[in-house]
């Protein structure tokens, strides 16, 4: 017992406390003490519910955790709990029936730790989650996340859609092996050459660069990706890549090649047009017998057609 004694009053990093089987607080340690604000003079005698939260008090579950580890002998929670100056702390705790000898429960025993700090990271953590959830889930361009052999382990809607594998497809799969990536329409680059392979090898990001990805029914698909690496422990563990599909904009920049080719043809067509047409006055004129002033045929006043004719020719 005096072992006992000397553990409970010396554990100040966890809050351990006895109660009746009514909830009634009974003993009080100082990590008690330290963790709710309260001394011992304080807060024995009070019903265990005073560290509760209203809402919780409302629902009974300060009487529910008692009962249950009576009956059971155990009860576990992890909650929000009140201190003295009415800041909340979340508790990870547990209440534990105690027995006598002849197995009859006689007390109950509880101990908690605060794991607010804890809490707090994993909520931090889960809201980053969520909008980096957010981000790839809504984002406009197809995102993978890679591991660091290459491994697809994260593909967003966008990317299934633009290369027409689902998701249970992808994952696990080398994206390189997926979806063929190439400079060229020829044939697939060496898997080393491929961007985010670079990435993986060489640790820097890349950014903008054009290949070709293969979709699923075999079309290729001209896109332009950036690769950024993941890093842990100044080691590159995976990377994310960003791709865009540039089927839109090829054809865009093929179409205006065209027009631009057809516009030049016209050009050229017109200026033809106006050379023939002044070769053709001009033997309009030696047929109708048409000279100069002085009795010898010209080439005409400057800009006419019968002197673009001439200037043709001598060219």
């Amino acid at each position: 017992m005096e072992q006992y004694r000397l553990l409970f009053e010396a554990t100040v990093d966890y809050a351990v406390f006895h109660l009746s089987l009514s909830g009634t607080i009974q003993t009080w340690n100082p990590g008690a003490a330290r963790i709710f604000g309260y001394e011992a003079s304080e807060i024995i005698g009070r019903p265990g519910a005073t560290l509760f939260t209203p809402e919780d008090n409302l629902q009974g579950v300060p009487d529910q955790e008692v009962r249950f580890a009576a009956e059971s002998g155990r009860a576990e929670d992890s909650r929000w709990h009140l201190r003295k100056d009415g800041s909340r702390f979340w508790a990870n705790g547990v209440m534990i029936g105690l027995r006598d000898d002849s197995g009859l429960v006689v007390g109950l025993g509880k101990i908690i730790r605060d794991d607010t700090d804890r809490k707090r990271a994993d909520e931090l953590l889960q809201y980053q989650l969520n909008v980096a959830d957010a981000i790839a889930t809504n984002a406009a361009e197809a995102l993978f996340l890679i591991d660091s052999e290459g491994r697809i382990t994260f593909a967003n809607p966008i990317a299934q859609a633009m290369f027409g594998w689902p998701q249970d497809d992808l994952l696990g799969q080398f994206l390189h092996e997926k979806l063929n990536c190439r400079r060229s329409v020829a044939v697939p680059d060496p898997i080393l050459d491929c961007p985010h392979m670079r990435v993986l090898a060489s640790g820097q990001t890349i950014r903008s660069e054009d290949d070709f990805f293969v979709h699923k029914e075999g079309s290729l698909v001209p896109i332009s990706s950036s690769a950024a690496p993941i890093m842990s422990d100044n080691a590159v563990v995976g990377a994310v890549m960003v791709v865009s599909d540039l089927t839109e904009q090829k054809q865009a920049e093929a179409m205006q090649r065209e027009n631009e080719e057809a516009l030049q043809q016209a050009q050229k067509l017109e200026s033809i047009g106006v050379l023939a047409g002044g070769i053709a006055h001009d033997f309009n004129n030696l047929l109708t017998g048409n000279t100069s002033p002085s009795g010898a045929s010209g080439p005409g006043p400057r800009g006419s057609p019968s002197w673009q004719a001439s200037t043709f020719e001598s060219m």
